[in-house]
């Protein structure tokens, strides 16, 4: 599935991308509305934005850390990993490593062909250019919780590292520049964590987004983003309390183990989507994409955009190149080969987008 700020879905496309079926949309200028043959809004988010210093975070209200009390769930509503056995009481041995040369490909299976050409041999760098301590598990505003949720950006001259509920930013050589909470710079008590952050080199902005934790069956669906508002990730920001609505979200939804993605235009998200129940747990009952135009992020305009169904887990791309690379459609994984392959639309309409492939 396709998915472009509030772009029509004008043609329906599909392509095969190292074994993964992606199904896509070709956007064109108008009204965000479904074209015949694809897949209909079931969400929308809505936000406006407010603007934080960095520099006067000190000088603002504080808010304490308040991390999750579990970790991301499977989608039997259960944290990831739940049921499998305990290590320190494993007895299973392990399978002993292969000896001897490698048996030839088999030229019938899945790999058979040329593949992709490379015109040497890779070698590895052997100069460092840095290497220096990063967020430590008790620096990181959350204590001993686990998981860690490590993640990075890096831009021309900053490294943004967010580690539980923390965002601390290095020079190239590691000096720290700046650092903060994230509960205090969201501005909320919640109970937050997720953190997923990544920079922009074509507009050159971060963006990032957080995901807070319903208290109650009766809480409305929210996900924290925040765009730089310069390259700096320790000057100013838009702040975006996303609320979302719709039969993909229903009170009291945990918009878990959130994605972020980009390509020239857009900022892409996903989640697996949970409620809550009167018991206190979580159960799965959707997942779901969506986009957000940068234009209209960046410039702390405030948004509105639709949201679609698709599969468990569904990751959103992050379109490559220096900058990045414009695209007229742009692919979001639905379901892997090892999964097996689902396709949320009916396969009518393809002809026209698929010609427009390059």
């Amino acid at each position: 599935m396709v998915l472009r700020g509030s772009a029509v879905r004008a043609a329906v496309v599909v392509a095969t991308v190292m074994g993964s079926l992606v199904v896509g949309l070709t956007p064109s200028a108008g009204a965000a509305v479904a074209p015949a043959g694809s897949t209909a809004a079931a969400g929308q988010g809505t936000a406006v934005a407010r603007s934080v210093n960095v520099a006067a975070l000190s000088a603002a209200r504080q808010f304490s850390a308040v991390p999750r009390s579990f970790g991301p769930l499977g989608i039997d509503g259960k944290p990831a990993g739940a049921s499998l056995a305990d290590q320190a009481n494993a007895t299973a041995e392990k399978p002993a490593e292969a000896t001897g040369p490698l048996t030839a490909r088999d030229p019938s299976g899945p790999n058979a062909g040329t593949g992709v050409q490379v015109a040497g041999p890779l070698i590895p760098t052997n100069i460092v250019r840095a290497n220096f301590a990063g967020v430590t598990q008790a620096g990181a505003n959350c204590g001993g919780c686990q998981p860690p949720d490590p993640g990075a950006a890096v831009s021309p001259t900053q490294i943004a590292e967010t580690v539980n509920l923390r965002l601390q930013v290095y020079n190239k050589s590691g000096g720290a520049l700046c650092g903060f909470g994230l509960n205090t710079f969201l501005g909320t008590s919640s109970s937050i964590s997720d953190p997923h952050i990544q920079w922009d080199n074509r507009n050159n902005r971060f963006s990032m987004v957080v995901i807070p934790v319903p208290a109650t069956t009766t809480a409305t669906p929210r996900m924290f983003l925040a765009t730089s508002q310069t390259s700096s990730a320790c000057g100013g920001w838009w702040v975006y309390n996303l609320s979302f609505s719709g039969s993909l979200y229903p009170a009291g939804t945990l918009l878990d183990y959130p994605y972020l993605g980009q390509d020239s235009v857009s900022l892409l998200s996903s989640s697996n989507n949970f409620r809550r129940t009167a018991a206190g747990g979580f159960t799965y009952i959707n997942s779901a994409v969506f986009s957000i135009s940068k234009a209209a992020a960046y410039a702390g305009a405030a948004v509105s955009f639709p949201a679609f169904a698709t599969g468990f887990s569904t990751a959103p791309v992050t379109v490559t190149g220096i900058p990045i690379t414009a695209t007229s459609a742009t692919f979001v994984i639905f379901q892997t080969p090892e999964e097996g392959i689902g396709i949320p639309l009916p396969l009518s309409g393809f002809k026209e987008g698929f010609d427009k492939l390059p």
